[in-house]
C-alpha cells in the first residue's frame, strides 16, 4: 500500500510541469523597443489554446512603439484573463514606459484606462538574436504566450 502512494506521488510530481523561465537576462534599452511589432504564428496558436475564437490572424495584432513615448495598441489586453467570449481586444492609442513587474517589462497605458490601473504589459525574451515581446496566454504550465516580433514591413 505504501509503495502505491510513493508511485502516485512520484507520478504527480512528474506530471505537474513548471513554467519555463522565459525572462531576458539583460536590460533592454528604450531605443530597442521603438518599432512596429507584429504577432507571431505561435502567438496566434497560443490564443487558440487559451480559448479565443476571434482575432486569430497575425495581421490583426500589432504594437507601434514610438520614440516620443506614445504607441498604438491592437491586441488583447490580457489574453489569459479573457477567454472564449473574446473580450479584451483593444485597438487604441497609448503611452509606454519600461518598468519592472517582477522582471523588466514594457508597460502600456491605454488612453481609455484610468491612470492608477495597471495596463497591459509585455516581458522580453530573445530568440535567434531578435528581441521578442511576450505575455502569458493561458496556464503558465502550458508554455503558451501571445508574442510579438519586430515587423519587417517597410
Amino acid at each position: 500500500m505504501k509503495l502505491r502512494w510513493v508511485w502516485l506521488i512520484l507520478f504527480a510530481a512528474i506530471a505537474c510541469q513548471h513554467s519555463e523561465n522565459r525572462y531576458l537576462d539583460r536590460i533592454v534599452a528604450p531605443d530597442e523597443v521603438v518599432s512596429t511589432w507584429t504577432a507571431t504564428p505561435f502567438g496566434i496558436e497560443s490564443l487558440k489554446y487559451a480559448g479565443h475564437t476571434k482575432h486569430l490572424d497575425t495581421s490583426e495584432h500589432s504594437l507601434v512603439i514610438r520614440s516620443d513615448g506614445t504607441c498604438r495598441f491592437q491586441t488583447f489586453v490580457r489574453p489569459s484573463d479573457t477567454k472564449g467570449v473574446d473580450e479584451g481586444f483593444v485597438d487604441a492609442q497609448c503611452s509606454w514606459t519600461l518598468g519592472d513587474i517582477d522582471h523588466q517589462a514594457l508597460e502600456i497605458q491605454l488612453q481609455s484606462q484610468p491612470t492608477d490601473t495597471l495596463g497591459p504589459y509585455f516581458y522580453f525574451d530573445e530568440e535567434n538574436g531578435n528581441l521578442v515581446l511576450w505575455q502569458l496566454a493561458g496556464d503558465p504550465d502550458a508554455w503558451k504566450y501571445m508574442e510579438f516580433i519586430k515587423s519587417h514591413r517597410g
